[in-house]
């Protein structure tokens, strides 16, 4: 009976596995807030509207990825869903298994 209540578990994701998929590129991470985030190999960025030499222009903001982590609700790298915050207590990001 023990064996039927036993979910299986996804790996959780590190912050190390975010900088790697930072490093190979074309990968975006949406927040709680609806930001959305594009990870870099050292850290994250996100445009905002900032003025420079008095003219309003977009401009990226660096963000350090432990600021940056806790506030992650899903991992997307090529337009295909990697990881997301699972729904349950422990709150953390997990990989999203595939058949």
């Amino acid at each position: 009976m023990n064996e039927l209540n036993i979910k299986s578990k996804a790996k959780a994701i590190t912050i190390a596995d975010l900088r790697k998929m930072g490093l190979h590129g074309n990968a975006t991470a949406h927040l709680f807030d609806g930001t959305k985030v594009t990870l870099r190999k050292r850290f994250c960025t996100t445009t905002k509207k900032g003025y420079v030499d008095g003219n309003l222009i977009d401009v990226e903001v660096m963000m350090l990825y432990s600021e940056v982590f806790p506030k992650i609700r899903t991992v997307k790298r090529n337009k295909v869903l990697i990881a997301r915050k699972n729904r349950e207590k422990d709150d953390e990001l997990h990989y999203i298994k595939r058949q």
